[in-house]
């Protein structure tokens, strides 16, 4: 298979940040297959309880109860997650408010992670939330950029921490971060926001004279190997994330 361009590397990174999931909801038996309508409705009630009986209720005859209240106020991380290029072969699942409409003005947005061996998640911002982030197996680093002006001369320098089993940090709304495993393990971290819309904006720039792209209206390309998808997501990367990952595929024995 051909390496990947640099514009169709671009074309992979809208699902590069831990809450791009929008996953299959899984929230009645008879649910439709996406739930805008189902949230268009709940935003419209006039009181909480009268959102919570058009979700939880038989239409306010009966409490809904067994498999039938499982699908409208448990989200599954199993079965709702999607791949992460650039992670090596990692994948995540978000419960936001519209794959899961019970979170409406909760606000609360929680996601599942798995980062693979020597994976990225490549630098993001939430325009709308803060996040904290932690780690529940293995280690990553860390690194954020808080707004200009954290130093007396007006700089923000590059913040990074290592993060291992049941530690956490806080990404404070809008600064840009990312997470990086340099480890030869799967890891898995857990992130919950403060908006159950969050949003996100990966920072990701070609670097070479002419390039195309746009990074923040992209999808993954589902027919790309990892390694093709690394050795062109890289391009858009700064070095103190690259050279570390390449050092740690080179450890680990991956191409």
């Amino acid at each position: 298979m051909p390496s990947l361009s640099l514009p169709k590397a671009l074309a992979l990174l809208a699902s590069l940040a831990i809450n791009f999931s929008y996953a299959a909801p899984t929230l009645r038996a008879d649910a439709p297959a996406n739930n805008d309508a189902i949230v268009a409705d709940l935003i419209t009630a006039p009181t909480v309880i009268k959102r919570f009986r058009e979700l939880l209720t038989d239409a306010g005859q009966t409490a809904l109860s067994g498999d039938a209240l499982a699908k409208a106020s448990i989200y599954d991380f199993n079965a709702n997650s999607v791949p992460i290029p650039g992670s090596n072969g990692g994948k995540v699942g978000a419960a936001l408010v519209d794959t899961m409409p019970y979170l409406l003005d909760s606000g609360l947005n929680t996601n599942l992670g798995y980062v693979g061996p020597c994976g990225v998640l490549v630098p993001h911002v939430h325009p709308r939330a803060s996040e904290f982030f932690t780690v529940v197996a293995g280690e990553l680093l860390v690194g954020t950029i808080p707004e200009r002006g954290l130093l007396n001369d007006g700089s923000s320098p590059l913040l990074t921490n290592n993060l291992t089993q049941y530690q956490g940090t806080l990404f404070p709304q809008g600064a840009i971060h990312y997470q990086q495993n340099l480890a030869c393990n799967q890891v898995v971290a857990i992130a919950t926001l403060s908006n159950a819309d969050p949003g996100t904006t990966p920072y990701t720039f070609p670097v070479k004279p002419g390039s195309e792209g746009n990074t923040t209206t992209v999808k993954r390309q589902g027919d790309a190997s990892e390694a093709e998808e690394w050795a062109a997501i890289k391009e858009t990367l700064p070095w103190y994330i690259v050279e570390p990952a390449d050092e740690c595929r080179q450890k680990c024995g991956i191409a």
